[in-house]
Parts: structure tokens; C-alpha cells; sequence
């Protein structure tokens, strides 16, 4: 029997999969045949482009993942995303204010949709919105749309899913911004030739990495518990 193909999936949203795409584009001619799957279970992924806390709670639990490589999302010079603080544009909110009112929620899970901005409230002297004032969507993309549509009053979007969306929320203002944070890392299994990984570096939009650079922020989402 042949070798199986090798095993590719992001955990991060729509604007993610180009880059993802591009990723095994270049690294499947050195690297060999490699499959893109949708919703893969990301532990048993070959190649992984997910969330930071996502990647660094999978290694901690045991998945044989190598942090290897960050993007560099379109507008930026660096290798780093941040969460944007949206509300309606209508609703006169700030920071101060915006805490005690309903929050969406993409995931539990997320650094930039849950824990970047509790660490930024945390700053500010705020505690987490209560529980009765959360609405967990799913997705970034539902976040700004409950906003939008008005059945949440705030949510915290990352910077790079508001730079792909926000052309189409007009409706929508930035009224907080986190510090800046490592982009989603890029991370690989044992089946991957680390030779190969070279290739990955040949352009101007990926640069390399490794779980060092995400360790505050494993370490920020423990303070939480």
C-alpha cells in the first residue's frame, strides 16, 4: 500500500483557507501529496493552521504538533493580529460602558474572540460579562452579524476576519483595540518532512515561529480559571 495522503485543516475562519491553500501549494511538491479537509479533527491533522491557544492546549494535551510558522495577514508588516471591539454604530458605547451590556462570542475557545478580551477588560479593571449576557455564535462572521443586527451589543472580532468583512458593516464602529498578539500560528506533525519546510519561507508572507511565542497567551487563559 502506498502512503496516505498527508492531512491538511484550518480551525480559523473563511479568509483563513487562501492562505492555508497556499501553504500546500508549496510545500506539497517537496513535501509529498497533501489532502485539505474541512472540519478534520485538528489533533489529528499533518498541517494545522489554527488559533494560537487552540494550537498551544492541543500540544499540552498530548497532540504531536510542532508550532513551526506565523502569516503575515494583508495590512500588516509583521506576523501579529490583534482583536478589534465592535459595536453597532448607532449605540454611543465605549470600553467602560460596553462590558455590562450583551457580548457574541465566537467560541469559548478563542484568543481573539473570548480571552484577548477579557485580558483586555482585566486592564481596564472589569471582570468577564455574566453568563446571562453572552451569546456564543459560532463564528466571527455570526458575531458581526449579531451585532449588526442588533442581538448583541458588542463583540471582540479578529483583526484579520474584520479586515476581510468590514466592507460589508457599515453599520458597525471599532470602539476598543487589543495590544497586538503572534498571528494564528501554523503548526505540523511528525509525518512532515522538516526539511521541506523551507519552501514555506520563499515569499514575503510567512515567517517562522515556534510555541515560545504563544506561551503567554496559554498562560493568560490559566489565570482565568
Amino acid at each position: 500500500m502506498g502512503v496516505a495522503p498527508l492531512r491538511a485543516t484550518s480551525c480559523l475562519a473563511e479568509n483563513s483557507w487562501p492562505i492555508l491553500e497556499s501553504l500546500v501549494s508549496k510545500l506539497s511538491p517537496v513535501a509529498g501529496e497533501i489532502e485539505i479537509v474541512p472540519g478534520l479533527d485538528p489533533a489529528d491533522a499533518d498541517l494545522l493552521f489554527a488559533c494560537g491557544l487552540l494550537t498551544q492546549e492541543l500540544i499540552a494535551a498530548g497532540a504531536p504538533l510542532e508550532i513551526v510558522a506565523a502569516p503575515i495577514f494583508a495590512g500588516e508588516s509583521q506576523a501579529v493580529y490583534r482583536s478589534v471591539v465592535i459595536t453597532h454604530s448607532d449605540r454611543d458605547l465605549d470600553l467602560e460602558r460596553g462590558h455590562y451590556l450583551s457580548f457574541a462570542v465566537n467560541d469559548y475557545a478563542s484568543w481573539s474572540g473570548w480571552f484577548g478580551y477579557l485580558a483586555l477588560l482585566r486592564a481596564h479593571g472589569h471582570s468577564a460579562p455574566p453568563d446571562r449576557r453572552r451569546l456564543e455564535t459560532g463564528s466571527h462572521l455570526r458575531s458581526i452579524e449579531a451585532v449588526a443586527g442588533g442581538a448583541a451589543d458588542v463583540a471582540a472580532i479578529d483583526s484579520s476576519v474584520w479586515h476581510h468583512y468590514r466592507d460589508r458593516s457599515d453599520d458597525l464602529e471599532v470602539i476598543a483595540i487589543t495590544p497586538d498578539w503572534p498571528a494564528p500560528p501554523v503548526s505540523v506533525g511528525p509525518r512532515v518532512d522538516r526539511t521541506a519546510l523551507a519552501v514555506l519561507f520563499a515569499g514575503p508572507d510567512i515567517v517562522a515561529a515556534s510555541g515560545a511565542d504563544y506561551d503567554e497567551m496559554l498562560t493568560v487563559r490559566r489565570s482565568f480559571n
